[in-house]
């Protein structure tokens, strides 16, 4: 860092990495020295700073590109398969759900094999709600529709077979769409910030009168997030809830009885009506396009194949309502966190949420 000494001051700085053979933190030479370095009546300020770097968080997942699956190839394949054969479907619901997902994989490997990605594992901040995360997508689909204009007009010019006139439309729809990717990037960025100044001032104004709460940085800044805990047991989770629902009971067990009306003359319910592959279509078709890492096809996707796959949709409802309400064995999962983190050697059942 050269130092002018004499009539004015002039900074520049100078980061570098240390070699292993500098001065550390304990000795008392690195809170400042300062150099002759012989240059006219320049100086050299030498410190160091203790600014490791931790190593980020990654994760190694398995995914499919489905932006490079032909929903028309997976049509073929899949009228084609045993989802759309019934008279080679079992009659064991837990068969059934076992068929669907094997199938429906294999034909998937065929079109779109799964890759490995490896991901930086990034908490999401409380204040990112869905206006965001919708900002997000429409910000990433305008770059997609830039990148795309980009290239279709390098191939263009690459293969010169185009005139002028269109040559010059390429041009202009390639500036429009990189200023309207511009102006969305920079609205999704207005947004978050916006998003993120309303919050922790509503945060601070709200337990403005609850000083302790404020006193850890690491809650204040959203770092008390928990992870999922290994330590639980079905067993654990089991008695949790009886435990619940006998306290639920005690507490209510002074009420006075329940009462009830009258049914209205002509109103029976004495069935269930069955469930047709019309109900099943319409049922999908109203679902939301959010997809879970457990499904096989992601929603929007099987929303365009649903006409095939309801039959098999359908029976392995009508089986699940026969054989008393039961659900697939494999599809029975359950992921369950804690909310305090000393509960990872010691369980607090009390801060338990089920998800």
């Amino acid at each position: 860092m050269p130092l002018c000494v004499l009539t004015y001051l002039l900074w520049d700085a100078l980061f570098m990495a240390s070699s292993g053979t500098g001065k550390d933190l304990g000795d008392p030479r690195s809170l400042g020295a300062s150099l002759d370095v012989g240059l006219s009546d320049h100086h050299l300020l030498q410190w160091s700073v203790a600014a490791a770097r931790s190593s980020p968080s990654v994760e190694v997942m398995q995914t499919r590109p489905w932006r490079k699956l032909d929903v028309s190839q997976l049509r073929s394949v899949l009228s084609s398969s045993v989802l759309c054969q019934p008279v080679t479907w079992p009659n064991d619901i837990d068969e059934m759900a076992a068929l669907y997902d094997r199938e429906l994989g294999v034909l998937l490997d065929q079109l779109i094999p799964l890759q490995e990605t490896t991901r930086r594992l990034r908490p999401s901040d409380r204040w990112f709600d869905a206006e965001c995360r919708a900002a997000k997508r429409q910000t990433r689909q305008c770059e997609r529709v830039y990148a795309s204009a980009g290239r279709r007009l390098n191939r263009a010019l690459l293969r010169n077979s185009t005139s002028s006139e269109s040559t010059d439309a390429a041009t202009a729809r390639v500036a429009a769409a990189k200023s309207a990717w511009y102006e969305q990037r920079r609205a999704y960025r207005q947004l978050r910030q916006r998003k993120c100044t309303a919050f922790w001032v509503d945060k601070v104004e709200s337990e403005r009168s609850h000083p302790s709460k404020l006193e850890s940085v690491d809650e204040l800044f959203g770092r008390e997030r928990t992870s999922a805990c290994s330590t639980l047991s079905a067993e654990t989770l089991n008695s949790f809830f009886i435990e619940k629902v006998c306290k639920v009971r005690a507490t209510t067990s002074s009420a006075s009885p329940p009462t009830f009306s009258p049914v209205r003359v002509g109103v029976s319910f004495p069935q269930f009506s069955a469930i047709g592959v019309d109900d099943v279509v319409s049922s999908v078709y109203k679902l939301p396009d959010k997809s879970s890492a457990s499904d096989p096809l992601p929603t929007y996707i099987f929303k365009q194949v649903i006409d095939l796959l309801a039959p098999s949709a359908c029976r392995r409802v009508v089986q699940s309502i026969v054989g008393c309400w039961s659900f697939p064995r494999h599809l029975q999962e359950c992921i369950h966190y804690t909310g305090a983190e000393e509960a990872r050697t010691q369980l607090c059942r009390r801060q338990l949420f089920p998800i």
